[in-house]
């Protein structure tokens, strides 16, 4: 049995949408591939146009529409944001936060250890698919919020302690999350230069 899973049809219209539909099957019917008509959805973006989908059929059953979908691990949204994904990194980077908790949490651990479990662990978790991300200063404020709040615990400092976060991550050693975000920025733009 032969499964194809997640496929684009990317077009301007409905109509070419919808004729690339067709094809589509026309061709998977051909090498006796079934196209499962009740598991398949489309995603409308409307990106800023007044405009209303309009239903899209497969063979007189008609396509459910979504408002989001996970292509290659990522979120995409219908809206033009992505303030969905940026949540669902802030609470996988909790959870695996909360599997070292054992090891951040232990006042005997050398701060220097928690500092570098924190860079090699928990931050590239938060930070996946970040290249994909138009970043707004309301996410910026987020994910270092939910970063500070990490350091601190596994300091085990509070805000009444009134410990400055400059303090804590030069204990930490660790560099805010904000200057991670620009290097990646300047990572994909260097990349895409070079192989012009």
């Amino acid at each position: 049995m032969l499964f194809a899973d997640d496929i684009v049809l990317v077009a301007e219209s409905d109509l070419e949408v919808q004729s690339k539909l067709e094809v589509w099957w026309h061709r998977l019917e051909s090498v006796s591939v079934k196209l499962s008509r009740t598991k398949t959805e489309y995603l409308f973006c409307d990106f800023g146009r007044p405009s209303n989908p309009s239903p899209l059929a497969l063979a007189r059953t008609f396509i459910s529409i979504c408002s989001d979908f996970r292509y290659v691990g990522l979120l995409v949204q219908g809206n033009d944001e992505v303030d969905r994904d940026i949540t669902h990194r802030i609470n996988a980077g909790w959870m695996k936060w909360r599997q070292v908790t054992g090891t951040t949490c232990d006042p005997r651990m050398p701060l220097k250890l928690k500092g570098a479990i924190y860079k090699s662990v928990i931050r590239p978790v938060i930070l996946y698919g970040l290249e994909y991300w138009a970043v707004k200063k309301m996410d910026k404020k987020r994910l270092h919020l939910v970063e500070m709040r990490m350091l601190r615990w596994m300091c085990g400092v509070t805000r009444m302690d009134k410990v400055r976060n400059k303090c804590i991550r030069g204990s930490l050693k660790v560099a805010p999350v904000t200057e991670k975000l620009e290097g990646y920025r300047f990572v994909l733009v260097w990349s895409c230069e070079e192989e012009r």
